[in-house]
């Protein structure tokens, strides 16, 4: 009995992924936009251009500009910016100055 409750339940999961092909299509660029938004967290000092981004994760530039500024609200350069921004914050307010300088590379 708990067989045929848990193939109707698969039954109703692929028959509702196959009528509505669009919500799939939206999970996918959802998915890479994420993968999109992580690089740029992990990778926010160094000089990303959005000919890198569109060939590291295969997705035209002006689409991608499109659809993230669609998704998160801000360009990507206006993210990027934000991300660089706090974490200049975070270093300034919890990190020593000595330990800033070295880290910066400044030498006093």
């Amino acid at each position: 009995m708990q067989l045929n409750v848990e193939l109707a339940e698969l039954m109703t999961l692929l028959l509702s992924e196959s009528w509505h092909p669009e919500n799939r299509q939206l999970a996918t660029k959802r998915g890479s936009l994420e993968a999109v938004r992580t690089y740029l967290d992990e990778h926010y000092p160094e000089k990303i251009t959005l000919d890198d981004l569109s060939a590291k994760f295969y997705i035209n530039k002006f689409y991608l500009t499109r659809i993230f500024k669609d998704t998160f609200g801000q360009s990507i350069n206006q993210y990027l910016q934000e991300v660089r921004i706090t974490h200049a914050k975070q270093l300034l307010r919890f990190t020593k100055k000595a330990d800033r300088n070295d880290r910066l590379g400044v030498r006093i």
